[in-house]
């Protein structure tokens, strides 16, 4: 006779063709992906990481210590610390590809463990953060350039948003209309008892047309907070940012 023993494998393919699929999204990302033992050598990188780092194929990185991929050991050591401690790190590091350029990345690193919470190796995802890190340096770079100008122009200058509140102002506008800082920033530009009451119809008129992108440019007279009466001569116009609107009066 037969014996037949029959068992249902579906759970079972469920989960290999789910792991499949997910080996599958590792090795065609376009973000680099490496694994590591807890020794921290190289056991798995997928196309990214060879093409990011400039490596023909995957012999030439596996078994090797992950900080041989960083300009600096000491940083490397410090992720691979931080694994063990707290499980996870993310920040940005510089890398060191095979030819010895390197180049900057964002790391998202993070420490595997097993169904019994076992560690059992280490893994990253890596992103080439190396041009958006020159933006935001040359961003950096112009917006100090920018506030130096701001604030050591001979004219009093007031950025404003939309509703009239003032956002900033530099030292001329301090030295011209008195009192602080502080006193200034947050508080609606017609609202300043530097202003007379009967300019305040005339100054919203001006705001509302610098709105729909107008120009305005008037004269308007002041009492400032030492009490000194003083003629200005302000012109408005609309400063659009890549986030914001920004009206800067002077």
């Amino acid at each position: 006779g037969l014996s037949v023993f029959v068992r249902d494998v579906t759970e079972r393919e469920k989960m290999e063709q789910q792991l499949r699929i997910e080996e599958t999204a590792v090795a065609s990302s376009i973000n680099a992906f490496a694994f590591a033992d807890l020794e921290g050598k190289l056991t798995y990188v997928n196309s990214s990481f060879l093409e990011m780092w400039g490596y023909a194929n995957e012999n030439e990185v596996l078994g090797r210590p992950a900080e041989d991929f960083w300009s600096s050991k000491e940083n490397a050591v410090e992720v691979v610390k931080a694994l063990e401690h707290k499980g996870g790190w993310v920040g940005d590091l510089m890398a060191k590809k095979k030819d010895g350029s390197t180049f900057e990345v964002q790391l998202s690193a993070s420490m595997v463990k097993d169904k019994t919470g076992k560690p059992s190796c280490m893994m990253g995802s890596f992103t080439d953060v190396t041009e958006r890190s020159k933006m935001e340096r040359k961003l950096r770079e112009s917006e100090e350039k920018f506030r130096d100008l701001f604030e050591n122009a001979n004219d009093a200058m007031i950025h404003l948003d939309g509703s009239g509140r003032i956002l900033d102002v530099n030292r001329r506008t301090i030295e011209v209309f008195g009192g602080t800082r502080e006193e200034l920033i947050g508080k609606h530009f017609a609202k300043l008892d530097i202003f007379s009451i009967k300019e305040t119809p005339m100054l919203m008129r001006n705001f509302a047309d610098v709105l729909t992108g107008k120009k305005a440019r008037l004269d308007v007279s002041i009492k400032n907070k030492k009490g000194q009466d003083i003629a200005l001569e302000c012109s408005v116009s609309l400063v659009k940012t890549r986030s914001e609107e920004r009206r800067v009066g002077k």
